[in-house]
């Protein structure tokens, strides 16, 4: 369920103009992937 509520933000995020923007993305990944980590353990 984690996942699937950080895939939503995700496509959320998607849906945003800032494909010329890629830094702003892969920091979002990070404090996603850092959130479900934290939840795992």
């Amino acid at each position: 369920m984690l996942s699937l509520m950080a895939f939503s933000e995700g496509n959320l995020f998607f849906t945003n103009p800032i494909d010329s923007n890629e830094s702003t993305f892969e920091i979002f990944i990070t404090r996603e992937i850092a959130k479900v980590l934290s939840h795992i353990k």
